[in-house]
């Protein structure tokens, strides 16, 4: 393409993309839309190929002077992204940014609010502002681990995955110290004597692959610059939902909620999504979950843990049943009692 062509291009795109995005100020002339189109919004923020770099929008604005000159450009992109992407479909609630982020274009400002810019620790030396947590020195010996399990295969170990909708804790208002959130923020619980992880839930439909497949394209051609959380993310999903059986598991627990049209169209779409990916899942610098990743693996691999989440599935998954197991082994109890009673009444009569 010749360099006037190349330049007219940006140009128009970015007369464009902010006719779409930005409220023009008052007497600044221009009309922005009530309602911002989905496709234009998938279109213009999801996809890599129609990025166009952030200054180019800040120079264009500057010249024609739409956005308020109180708030930057990047603050109207922060809050609309934060409002009708994050919050409207459950991918992260409370504020994303407690300053002004720096993004190279609007993929890029995504990713910046989805992990939350300032909101994790600071930075090691050879990371970006919003790189993931610094992580201690392994232990010698440490266990390795390479994989994740199904999500069946963790339910027949006793290992809880549940799901938390976002949606429904940003409608009932903030709770102490206010909720600060997204789908990337899984977290270990343990409950019963057992141990999981507790998911916010995800809701699925096809711009969800578009959404989470670009990020990790960023994430994958910035390793050095920006942290691999949505990755690390993505993999754990996609290897618990191997399966529509694992789907099916998952959606009744809320962990993700998919519009596919079947369980096994969602599984093969969590399975397209990390096809090709370059990860260690072993890196703790890449891999915030890692802790997590090696004590299910610890409890998937337990024979008493499969054992017992064996018969509680078998035998108690029915009241009924249950009931019946426990005064069954109560009677049981009671004769073995009296049969050790009775040896011990003869031995006392025969002395």
């Amino acid at each position: 393409m010749p360099r006037e062509d190349f330049l007219n291009m940006l140009l128009e795109d970015g007369c464009y993309i902010l006719d779409k995005f930005v409220e023009p100020r008052a007497g600044g002339g221009g009309r922005r839309s009530k309602d911002v189109d989905v496709d234009v919004r998938h279109d213009i923020i999801y996809l890599a190929e129609n990025q166009i770099p952030f200054f180019i929008l800040e120079k264009i604005n500057g010249i024609i002077g739409w956005s308020e000159s109180d708030k930057p450009l990047v603050g109207v992109f922060c809050s609309y992204i934060e409002q009708y992407v994050l919050k409207w479909y459950g991918y992260a609630i409370g504020r994303r940014c407690n300053g002004t982020p720096q993004p190279i274009h609007l993929l890029h400002l995504l990713h910046i609010l989805l992990i939350g810019y300032q909101l994790q620790p600071a930075p090691t030396r050879d990371q970006s502002h919003e790189t993931a947590i610094e992580m201690p020195p392994e232990p010698p010996h440490a266990r390795r681990f390479l994989r994740w399990r199904r999500a069946k295969q963790y339910d027949m170990a006793r290992v809880d995955l549940i799901g938390v909708d976002l949606i429904s804790i940003s409608e009932l208002g903030p709770g102490p110290g206010g909720e600060t959130r997204s789908i990337l923020d899984v977290k270990p619980i343990g409950r019963c004597g057992g141990v999981g992880l507790e998911f916010p839930s995800l809701y699925v439909d096809r711009e969800t692959w578009d959404m989470l497949g670009n990020l990790i394209g960023l994430e994958q051609g910035n390793r050095k610059t920006l942290s691999q959380r949505v990755t690390a993310y993505c993999v754990l999903m996609s290897q618990l939902a191997c399966t529509g059986e694992d789907v099916e598991l998952l959606s009744r627990r809320r962990v993700a909620d998919h519009l596919m049209a079947n369980d096994k169209e969602c599984a093969e779409g969590f399975a397209d999504l990390c096809n090709g990916v370059i990860f260690n899942l072993d890196d703790p610098s890449l891999n915030y979950l890692r802790t997590e990743c090696v004590e299910l693996d610890r409890r998937y691999r337990s024979r008493p843990s499969k054992w017992a989440a064996w018969m509680l599935q078998e035998y108690c998954r029915n009241p009924c049943v249950a009931v019946a197991s426990v005064v069954a082994i109560i009677f049981i109890a009671f004769g073995v009692l009296q049969a050790v009673y009775t040896v011990l009444k003869l031995r006392a009569v025969v002395k």
